[in-house]
Formats: C-alpha cells, sequence, structure tokens
C-alpha cells in the first residue's frame, strides 16, 4: 500500500475515533417533569411522572432545613452553630471544644445561647456576652481582657458538672476549683449544725449502771 493511502486511511480512522469521542463526552441530559398538569398532543392530562420521586426530593430537602447532624445546630443562627464555633477556635483546642459544647447542649436549660450569640444562664439573658468569646476563654488563656460575663459562666460549667480537664484556662480553673471549696464548706456546714444540738439542748446521756 502506497504511503498517501495509508496516510488517508489513517486520518479516516483518527475522525471516526474523535467523533465517538465527542459523542461520548456529551453532558448526560435528564427530563425534567413539572407537577403542574400538561396537555398531551392527544388533549389527556399529564402530571408527574414519578410520585415517588418527587416525594423523595421533598422529604430530602425536609432533611436538609430541619434534620442537621445535631439538634442544637438547627435552633441557632449559623453563625453561631457549635461547628462554626469551632472552626473559630484553634486546632489545638478542638477536641475539648466540641467535647465542652456538648455538654453545653445537653445543659439547655441550665445554660444556652440565643441566635446573637449571647449567653443565657438560668434563662436569664447576659448582656454583652458572646458564646464565642467565652469558650475561647475557657479553653485557654486570652491575652485581652476578660469576655463580659466570664465568672456568671464559669460559675454554671460548674454547676453543669464540665471537668476541669475541658478547662485549659489556668485562672478558669482556679476559680471553679474556689467555687467548688465553698460549695463543700457550705456542704459541711450544714452537716455539721445537723448534729449540734441547739444552745440550752442537753445531749441525750445513758447512764450505765
Amino acid at each position: 500500500m502506497e504511503d498517501r493511502k495509508k496516510w488517508m486511511l489513517y486520518l479516516q480512522t483518527l475522525q471516526i475515533y474523535l467523533h465517538f469521542t465527542e459523542e461520548d463526552r456529551q453532558p448526560l441530559s435528564l427530563p425534567i417533569y413539572s407537577d403542574t398538569s400538561n396537555e398531551d398532543s392527544n388533549g389527556s392530562k399529564i402530571g408527574f411522572k414519578n410520585k415517588d420521586l418527587k416525594s423523595s426530593v421533598d422529604a430530602e430537602s425536609l432533611l436538609e432545613e430541619k434534620g442537621s447532624i445535631k439538634s442544637i445546630e438547627s435552633e441557632v443562627n449559623p453563625l453561631y452553630s457549635p461547628t462554626q464555633i469551632i472552626s473559630l477556635i484553634p486546632k489545638t483546642y478542638n477536641k475539648k471544644g466540641e467535647s465542652l459544647l456538648n455538654l453545653i447542649g445537653i445543659s439547655k436549660s441550665k445554660l444556652r445561647w440565643d441566635n446573637e450569640g449571647t449567653v443565657i444562664i438560668d434563662n436569664e439573658k447576659n448582656p454583652g456576652s458572646n458564646i464565642v468569646d467565652l469558650i475561647n476563654d475557657s479553653l485557654r488563656p486570652l491575652k485581652k481582657s476578660d469576655p463580659v460575663g466570664w465568672d456568671r459562666f464559669a460559675k454554671a460549667l460548674k454547676d453543669i458538672k464540665v471537668p476541669l480537664t475541658y478547662i485549659g484556662n489556668p485562672k478558669r480553673c482556679e476559680f471553679i476549683n474556689q467555687l467548688q471549696a465553698k460549695d463543700l464548706n457550705k456542704t459541711s456546714e450544714i452537716e455539721v449544725q445537723e448534729f449540734t444540738p441547739r444552745s440550752g439542748e442537753k445531749r441525750s446521756t445513758t447512764k450505765i449502771c
């Protein structure tokens, strides 16, 4: 076979290959059905062709809107969701931050925050406070001034029995330790009062013959 014929045959083969390759690259088109009724050429009404598919799409949309990974995330502004708060914490403290937020999340009657990030303790707002600042302050010592409401927040953490291992700020650990010591002292005083006779009362004695 002459070289020219070989060349022409090669070009033809190449063109055929490129043609089919181009077809394979075309995007797959899927029909889109509308739930509004339309009439076909015969005048009959055509509804949504696959009701199960529509129901599935609706269910998925509903889950995306209301069924977030953590229930707490669906109740707060995305700017103050646990995930967003964790993203604002240095990675070194992420694990402790997640543990701390999980404990707060199951203690909403005592401690929570609103859509503006304002901390609410015992159903009372703490004006000027911010959950991001207070979480950061609890996890590590900050160079800036103490955030608004740090003392009430620390007390609330003590009340919901947050382990001190989750608190990375030595000052906050010391403060919570002091609160716990006061609680122990109060308990001891109550116990002493219960077993101490009132003034004027005599202790009962048993006479031994």
